[in-house]
């Protein structure tokens, strides 16, 4: 782990659900034979470019999010290492994370 303060950590089960989850979409919009997999019921009906741009929703959203965190980051003039540590925690979970990050600004803390 790096000595850079990581502003607001984030429980290791965030990117379980967030990271992985997107993960998963991914692979099931890329390949058929995961959609196949890993789609039962009512989710197997979707069609492909339906779940294709959902995809790339919650994508952009996860880059406007990092833009935002890294920019309330730098704000706050926090270094460099911890602003790419913020930056890359929130491309992968998300909004979480920047609830996280809005927190340990508030209160001060850096971990």
């Amino acid at each position: 782990m790096s000595s850079t303060p990581e502003y607001g950590r984030m429980a290791p089960g965030w990117y379980l659900s967030n990271f992985g989850g997107m993960v998963v979409y991914g692979a099931m919009v890329a390949s058929p034979r995961v959609r196949g997999a890993l789609a039962r019921g009512p989710v197997a009906r979707i069609p492909r470019p339906v779940l294709a741009l959902g995809f790339a929703a919650a994508a952009t959203t996860h880059v406007v999010e990092t833009m935002h965190a890294v920019r309330v980051a730098r704000r706050a003039q926090l270094p460099a290492g911890s602003t790419a540590v913020v930056g890359l925690r929130t491309l992968a979970v998300g909004f979480p994370s920047m609830l996280a990050l809005r927190g340990a600004l508030a209160d001060g803390s850096r971990g």
